[in-house]
């Protein structure tokens, strides 16, 4: 699951200091021409720091530089604005002109009169911020064309000071945004400029049966909002997605134009995205149980909305998961970043994972459980969580200590899973459309409990 990374580039070094109560970090955005312009107003408390800085790339598009000195605004460089106290300071950050310049999407991009970048593009920070300082920007007037990846709060956006060079794109200008109350949130659907919806309401629909699936898995959305960047292209069908977090949650996904209610039925990639939410970013190196996870997770979660039958996932499990199988010269799934190693190896971790459970607990719970506990508990693709801390929320919601142990097996050295036995056991049979289920299996009624409610 990537995560949004943007470059930092500050003129002043770091320096030492006392550790302070939190100190948060205020923006204030004056929306012009759409967004093409943006005006900041920014006060830090004290003490600032030496120094301020965006991204590099967007340095240059920072424009009539001022501090408040004595009441009056004086022009000054940003690497040489605020000392120690108090500081404000305004700018003019040229959009438009940075968009066209950078032309990368997870810097600043713009296309046909809507402009997208992140905060850490546009709001310039201190060289040294307080590990419990909060960053809070709003928008002015009141229905600037904006909207933010960032999670909302105190009449805006709020999110960790250092945290705003990681965090998701706002959208501005010319875009149809459209708000969609969830179970404990609201994704709010932004559409890029492209080739215009000929059925609008069957691209709404698949955003909600997506949200829907999550919900009936977890028991709830596992943020409180989410940004989905919509983008439109010739044809039908879903295409590709993404999923960023660091303090928001942001997913960008394509849709065909020309798709209908029929061409968007069988589409997995946006509940394959949406439960990217429900996770923790952890480290690189573990991408596999991300990318596992949600490889697991979508088609159960589908099961319990009716989109998909179980015997249809069963078939396509046992058709697909020997792919994660380690091959020759692999190694644990920490150490093997391979296609089938990244999404069916850490599919086959989870399943694996899923009976060890039901197993260890009279079938009472599984896998299902110890996920909504790590998102109960506060887990999601917001945070950034060490792997140990993940697995071990999902071991205490299930009482029972079976993903770190599995982890510590899996993770260094190629284990692989005697999947016959395990089918055996399991009481299926055959693969795909043949697949058949044998009930006297022993474990049938686990079979039943994870592909249903």
């Amino acid at each position: 699951m990537p995560r949004l990374l943007l470059a930092l580039a500050l003129a002043a070094a770091p320096r030492a200091h006392a550790a302070v109560d939190k100190q948060d970090q205020v923006y204030k955005i004056e929306v012009l021409d759409k967004g093409a312009r943006l005006l900041v107003t920014a006060s830090f408390g004290e003490p600032a720091g030496a120094g301020l800085g965006v991204t590099r790339e967007a340095m240059p598009f920072v424009k009539d530089f001022a501090v408040r000195s004595g009441g009056a605004w004086k022009p000054t460089a940003p690497e040489k604005a605020c000392g120690i106290g108090p500081c404000e300071v305004r700018y003019e950050f040229r959009l438009a002109d940075a968009a066209k310049a950078i032309d990368q999407p997870d810097l600043a991009s713009g296309e046909g009169g809507a402009w997208m970048a992140g905060p850490g593009v546009f709001l310039v920070r201190a060289s040294d911020t307080w590990a419990d300082a909060r960053a809070r920007f709003s928008f002015s007037p009141a229905n600037a064309p904006v909207a933010c990846g960032a999670f909302e709060g105190d009449g805006g956006y709020v999110a960790p000071a250092d945290s705003l060079t990681d965090l998701p794109v706002c959208v501005f200008g010319d875009v149809k945004r459209e708000r969609l109350p969830v179970t404990g949130g609201v994704i709010e659907s932004v559409f890029w400029p492209g080739p215009k919806l000929e059925h609008p309401d069957a691209v709404k629909d698949w955003v909600t049966r997506a949200e829907k699936a999550v919900v009936a898995y977890y028991g709830r959305y596992p943020v409180s909002k989410l940004l989905l960047l919509i983008h439109t292209r010739a044809g039908k069908g879903g295409g590709g997605g993404m999923t960023y977090g660091a303090g928001g949650a942001f997913i960008s996904v394509t849709v065909g134009a020309a798709s209908a209610a029929s061409d968007l039925a069988d589409d997995w990639m946006l509940t394959h995205e949406m439960t990217h939410l429900t996770l923790p970013s952890v480290p690189r190196r573990h991408h596999w149980l991300e990318e596992g996870m949600a490889t697991y997770v979508e088609p159960f979660a589908r099961v319990l909305t009716g989109e998909l039958t179980a015997a249809k996932v069963w078939g396509d499990v046992t058709r697909d998961i020997g792919k994660g199988q380690p091959e020759k010269g692999d190694e644990g799934l920490d150490h093997t970043a391979t296609w089938g190693r990244t999404y069916w190896g850490g599919a086959l971790f989870f399943l694996v994972a899923d009976v060890k459970i039901r197993e260890a607990t009279a079938n009472k719970k599984g896998l299902r459980e110890a996920l909504a506990g790590i998102v109960a508990g506060g887990g999601n693709v917001s945070q950034d969580w060490p792997i140990d801390a993940v697995l071990a929320a999902g071991d205490k919601a299930v009482g029972v200590a079976v993903l770190a142990p599995l982890y510590a097996e899996m993770k260094d050295a190629p284990v692989t899973v005697d999947l016959a036995a395990l089918w055996k056991k399991l009481g299926i049979a055959g693969a795909g459309a043949g697949v058949k289920f044998d009930d006297s299996a022993p474990g049938a009624a686990i079979r039943k409990a994870i592909g249903g409610p």
